[in-house]
């Protein structure tokens, strides 16, 4: 059993008001692996969800933490993306009535958007901690209290304390935001003594039935070691019964291009994709079906 983060990236408006959401990602990303609890915190990845798949994706991953990155309004709501691509408001109330209803609540749940201490607020309702932003923030204020509190999570530090050490790192960094980032606690549930990585390991170790070198978010499993039966010579392996087992990190082909998987996603139709970038463009996150990558390059992440 691990603290599975399930990471929203919702963005449906105009090329000139783009967020830095894969950027973000990445950051987060980056800062769990190279903690030393990291591993404990694999994440699943899902651009531009609808409102619809929201509610799905909770149920089919049932994460321990929930990461809403994207626009949030005055009006006390968070945006998603419509079946047609357009920006779709989610009330304060819809979000208390989601997590309310759940019989499996995140622990946490960190809403990266603008205005969004209101949603916080109803959230913890039922959930244990949510953060919130109580005013505008920037991308840049974003990603670094991201980064910083996930990466304090991933060395065991306890909620209280990476909220506290993403605050001090914007204050550090002289970014002119760390009055905003509002951590909202459920009555009773005290931060300084929830410690989300040991939670989970402890919870996976006492469990005969975990299985703690895999996730799976729908259909997709992601195995955290070498694919049973491709070698680690670099040799391209078949996936059994068309299904891949892969790891984030690993070397994939698709046609004559070349890749690296960087997380998994479920596309607006219900259907397993890859999250990977291509060598010939490092620095975007593309996003496809399972069925298209016909071999898997097999090279451990160094």
């Amino acid at each position: 059993m691990k603290a599975t983060v399930l990471f929203l990236a919702a963005d449906p408006f105009s090329e000139e008001t783009k967020l830095e959401l894969e950027k973000e990602y990445k950051a987060v990303y980056n800062a769990l692996a190279g903690a030393q609890h990291g591993d404990a915190f694999p994440i699943g990845y899902y651009p531009d969800p609808a409102t619809f798949d929201f509610i799905r994706l909770l149920l089919d991953s049932r994460p321990a933490i929930l990461h809403f990155s994207g626009h949030g309004s005055p009006h006390d709501e968070l945006i998603f993306v419509s079946e047609d691509g357009e920006a779709q408001a989610a009330s304060t109330d819809a979000l208390r009535t989601v997590f309310g209803a759940l019989d499996e609540p995140a622990r946490l749940v960190v809403l990266n958007a603008c205005y969004s201490e209101s949603q916080a607020k109803a959230i913890t309702e039922t959930v244990d901690f949510a953060i919130g932003m109580s005013s505008e923030i920037t991308d840049e204020a974003a990603i670094v209290f991201s980064t910083e509190f996930y990466r304090a999570l991933g060395e065991n530090s306890s909620v209280a304390a990476a909220h506290g050490l993403g605050l001090a790192v914007l204050k550090m960094e002289q970014i002119p935001e760390a009055h905003i980032p509002r951590l909202i606690c459920r009555r009773g549930a005290d931060p300084r003594k929830a410690f989300i990585a040991m939670e989970y390991s402890e919870a996976a170790a006492g469990s005969e039935d975990a299985d703690a070198s895999k996730i799976v978010i729908g259909d997709i499993e992601v195995a955290l070691n070498i694919p049973a039966g491709a070698s680690s010579s670099g040799e391209a392996g078949t996936a059994a019964e068309g299904k891949f087992s892969l790891q984030v990190g690993d070397r994939i082909a698709r046609g004559a291009k070349l890749g690296t998987v960087v997380g998994v996603a479920i596309s607006p139709y219900g259907h397993p994709e890859v999250l990977f970038t291509a060598d010939e463009d490092p620095g975007t996150i593309h996003q496809a079906s399972m069925s298209l990558f016909s071999k898997l390059i097999v090279e451990p992440p160094h």
